[in-house]
């Protein structure tokens, strides 16, 4: 073959791969919109303690579940709700079983997540109130959803907060975890800190918050090292929720209006990320977080890197 036949033919070649490229870029599937936090499932062994705690102190209507199991649905806001379900025999550590996350269209996602090879169900499932969803396993065995859509009972104008606004789980395969959540799903930082001043050593964080892509919810990766989850302790369950509030002070006044003994137990504090908290433990040991949607202190450790959430209508 000549110069300038290998030439053309080179060009040519090359002129066929960017096509195909460009072909297969176009046929892959695009990510939808990922908006925020839908639900969570959350496990108790006294369902009958439990609707004193989410809907007399916290205020949220409970209705019939979605799921036919012994369950009890707590609606929070307009879209989003909590799922109060019977712990199984075993009594698992980890009490908030499932996150569940809103998408604008849950089969793309679904075939967005099996184009970069991840492990999804064959199919999405629609639920008894006509929402779309599928379930599975992040990269660490945590239980996740998508879901889409569906119709809720209406909230209480009497709960202290109407949006929950993250999520905090344990993570051990730190790197695999976050490929997943930033890579695959597009999560973006938020904030990162670490527990106390005393004896931190640089780069070794504790706490990582995703934000969704869409939204302003996020997700607490609490980065398992042995140093801010206590090992072998039964009553203390990590993995919590947080309803976001104006004002911390004005949700702990109307704990202790509604439930004397269970304010004394508690009280406001500060968290490391600049936010006001009010730690309350539902009759497990779920720590359900109400934080404030703005610092209102500079945080620790880092700045944060995208909005914070505003209180909806």
């Amino acid at each position: 073959m000549t110069g300038k036949k290998a030439a053309v033919f080179g060009l040519a070649l090359a002129c066929g791969l960017t096509f195909a490229q460009s072909v297969e870029a176009q046929n892959k599937p695009v990510r939808p919109a990922i908006t925020g936090i839908a639900h969570l499932v959350v496990l108790d062994e006294n369902l009958a303690a439990t609707k004193h705690f989410y809907g007399d102190v916290i205020g949220w209507p409970a209705s019939k579940p979605l799921d036919p199991a012994d369950a009890v649905h707590y609606q929070v806001g307009l879209k989003q709700y909590i799922e109060v379900k019977t712990a199984p025999a075993h009594n698992p550590p980890d009490r908030v079983a499932l996150l569940a996350l809103e998408t604008t269209d849950v089969r793309a996602l679904r075939a967005y997540l099996a184009a970069n090879g991840v492990s999804v169900p064959p199919k999405v499932e629609r639920h008894a109130n006509g929402s779309l969803a599928f379930d599975m396993t992040d990269p660490d065995g945590y239980r996740i959803e998508f879901t889409q859509g569906g119709k809720f009972p209406q909230p209480s104008a009497n709960a202290i907060s109407t949006h929950i606004i993250h999520a905090g789980f344990t993570v051990h395969n730190v790197d695999a975890v976050k490929h997943f959540y930033l890579d695959v799903l597009g999560f973006r930082p938020y904030w990162h800190g670490w527990q106390t001043d005393a004896g931190h050593v640089d780069g070794m964080d504790d706490y990582m918050a995703v934000q969704v892509p869409d939204g302003s919810d996020w997700v607490e990766f609490m980065l398992s090292d042995g140093r801010n989850i206590p090992a072998g302790s039964p009553t203390h369950n990590p993995h919590h929720f947080a309803p976001g509030v104006v004002s911390v002070a004005a949700a702990y006044a109307i704990v202790q209006q509604r439930d004397p003994a269970l304010a004394a137990k508690v009280h406001p504090q500060q968290g490391r990320d600049g936010k006001g908290q009010l730690n309350l433990f539902d009759p497990d040991h779920t720590r359900v977080e109400f934080m404030d949607f703005q610092p209102h202190e500079k945080p620790c450790c880092s700045d944060f890197t995208a909005s914070s959430p505003q209180p909806q209508p």
